[in-house]
């Protein structure tokens, strides 16, 4: 066996595995700029009516066929109620993921609804209960993965009969998760918001070979992130993110750092900075900027795994956008604290 028929073989026994052992979910560097893909809670968490967020993650294009991810999400507020203290938000999730030679993709739209309740005449806590349900195709290229049947003994030949049985090349699936997020004003300098959310409730069939006992694991999720302010000018944005999904774990950790360059709304501008690390995994830089109710972000993860012998260092580059629909109303030094109210 010559060194290429062992790379896809190495290759084609890992695929099957995750296909039909323990699938992870994608995932990005900047949760912060996905939350759809964090907590369906989220839907409406906001100081703006409209949300919208473009993602695009590149990963090992040093190593193989680039893992390519696509994102576009938005959500908003359908029903405000500022007296009673509530919100109802609703959102909607797509992506699509294509992964190594094999093409294996992942296509999933989604609709979050949350209700979301402000604790207390004070409006200093308020709570996030929110529902997910996804639409999910699935699907693989047999044609680009070579085997051993179709080496001729002197050259590959994409011709010859595989010998190899496939029952099928995609399938789709529905999908529930629901998700809990508490937001805390501590005082007039210290924000933080927590969640919880547990993805893949009812853990869909996973299987190309029609194996009903292959289903998809259950992925809990939990984040947590502050904001400090430490001066009018500047703030520290420190965070955590734990996922647990069968035998995979993930936990990043890191913090951002922002300078605001103009408060005045109608050239609100502001430079964000920060490092992360993901443990076991990789080290992320990430830089962003602020003008009026725009953001755009670009952060690298360098690969310090056993894979860097392969992979150079070298991870995956992700492109962020996001705008926000806000009020025309400018908010008083001490205006109220909350991020909806």
């Amino acid at each position: 066996m010559n060194y290429q028929k062992i790379i896809n073989f190495i290759f084609i026994t890992c695929l099957f595995t995750s296909i039909n052992g323990k699938a992870q979910d994608i995932h990005f560097t900047q949760i912060f700029n996905s939350p759809a893909t964090i907590n369906p809670a989220l839907a409406g968490f906001s100081n703006s009516r409209l949300r919208v967020f473009l993602n695009h993650r590149n990963q090992w294009a040093a190593v193989s066929v680039p893992f390519q991810t696509y994102n576009a999400a938005l959500d908003g507020q359908i029903i405000r109620r500022k007296q009673k203290g509530d919100v109802l938000g609703i959102g909607f999730n797509a992506f699509s993921d294509k992964a190594g030679d094999s093409k294996f993709g992942t296509q999933q739209i989604s609709m979050s609804l949350a209700f979301i309740k402000a604790m207390g005449n004070a409006n200093r806590n308020i709570l996030g209960f929110g529902v997910n349900g996804a639409f999910v195709q699935r699907s693989l290229d047999y044609t680009s993965l070579y085997f051993d049947n179709q080496y001729n003994g002197t050259f590959f030949n994409p011709a010859l009969n595989s010998g190899e049985q496939f029952a099928v090349n995609n399938y789709t699936f529905f999908d529930i998760s629901a998700g809990v997020n508490w937001f805390t004003n501590i005082n007039y300098d210290i924000n933080l918001s927590s969640g919880i959310s547990v993805w893949h409730i009812n853990r869909p069939m996973q299987s190309l070979m029609n194996d009903n006992n292959v289903k998809l694991s259950t992925k809990i999720l939990f984040s947590s992130e502050a904001e400090i302010s430490l001066a009018k000018s500047y703030t520290l944005l420190p965070m955590i993110f734990i996922a647990s999904q069968g035998t995979y774990s993930e936990i990043l950790l890191g913090t951002r750092f922002k300078y605001i360059v103009n408060f005045k709304q109608e050239n609100y501008s502001a430079f964000t900075t920060g490092i992360f690390y993901r443990n076991k995994d990789a080290i992320a830089v990430y830089t962003g900027f602020d003008y009026l109710n725009m953001n755009f972000a670009i952060s690298y993860d360098f690969n310090i795994s056993k894979l860097k012998v392969a992979s150079n260092y070298f991870g995956g580059l992700e492109i962020s956008f996001a705008w926000k629909m806000v009020s025309d109303h400018k908010p008083k030094k001490k205006d109220l604290p909350c991020p909806i109210f």
